[in-house]
């Protein structure tokens, strides 16, 4: 096993995230977090990336991306779900988060660059890895407890 993958399992245990920013008026910036996603979430996030129209490459590109402008829409609540990561949620932080995403992000290269960090916490791996290490904590915890008797 690689570093990354024990570092990213160890991230995941203890819900460490990434965090960007999003401009917001006057200078302030709105400071989100995406942590690894639960099994809900990305439940969630595939139901929404079913939604996103397909873009024909060899058309005249600004006008697809025109005409198929609510692909933006779905990616930044794809994001939403990814910041907001619960299982149940206040649908107003939904809205204020995808909101802000939508009319606050500065360009189309930092809302991907933030699809980026959604794509990066849903690496499935570090999940499976700490699902191997189970069984061998489980065994260290009965060895220990036999060694405190």
């Amino acid at each position: 096993m690689s570093k990354t993958i024990e570092y990213k399992a160890g991230a995941t245990l203890v819900d460490e995230g990434i965090f960007f920013k999003v401009p917001l008026i006057f200078g302030l910036h709105a400071k989100l977090e995406i942590k690894p996603l639960r099994p809900g979430t990305i439940v969630r996030i595939c139901q929404e990336m079913t939604k996103i129209e397909a873009i024909d490459v060899k058309e005249d590109q600004l006008q697809e991306f025109l005409l198929k402008g609510k692909n933006l829409k779905h990616i930044a609540s794809i994001i939403t779900h990814a910041v907001i990561n619960q299982q149940l949620f206040k649908r107003w932080k939904f809205s204020y988060y995808r909101w802000i995403l939508l009319n606050r992000t500065e360009s189309l290269k930092a809302m991907y660059s933030y699809m980026g960090i959604v794509y990066r916490q849903m690496d499935a791996s570090q999940f499976f890895f700490i699902m191997a290490l189970t069984p061998a904590m489980n065994h260290l915890m009965k060895k220990q407890a036999a060694e405190q008797k």
